[in-house]
């Protein structure tokens, strides 16, 4: 299984953020490294093994971490799309569903088993 770097989650933000608007930089650095750990650490220790929850890992600790000043919402989405594809999975959620993802995430309405369950459906 690839796994995603905090040097490579950086380079993604800023360009999310010169594309879609909003505030360049990290709030908090060992909020992001953390986020970032975590899915490799799951995956490593055997408690996951499942690439849907390591990529709801990604996309719920980016968001409720809150690392960037600006954007997380985004980079959580992104990364968790761009840690399946990398990963051979084809991504079938729509820009709609990704934004409602991201906000139910952000607004604690979302479990990360909750967004593994919906990545399960809506990849292959």
């Amino acid at each position: 299984m690839e796994f995603l770097e905090v040097s490579e989650i950086i380079k993604i933000h800023k360009a999310l953020i010169n594309i879609f608007g909003g505030l360049h930089g990290i709030r908090d650095t060992s909020l992001l490294e953390s986020a970032m750990a975590y899915p490799q650490l799951a995956y490593s220790i055997g408690m996951e093994r499942d690439a849907h929850m390591i990529a709801a890992f990604y996309c719920y600790h980016l968001i409720k971490n809150h690392p960037f000043i600006d954007g997380n919402k985004r980079i959580g989405s992104f990364a968790m799309i761009d840690f399946l594809k990398i990963n051979g999975f084809q991504v079938t959620l729509t820009n709609n569903e990704v934004v409602d993802l991201a906000i139910k995430t952000a607004t604690s309405n979302l479990t990360e088993r909750q967004i593994q369950k919906i990545l399960k459906r809506k990849s292959r």
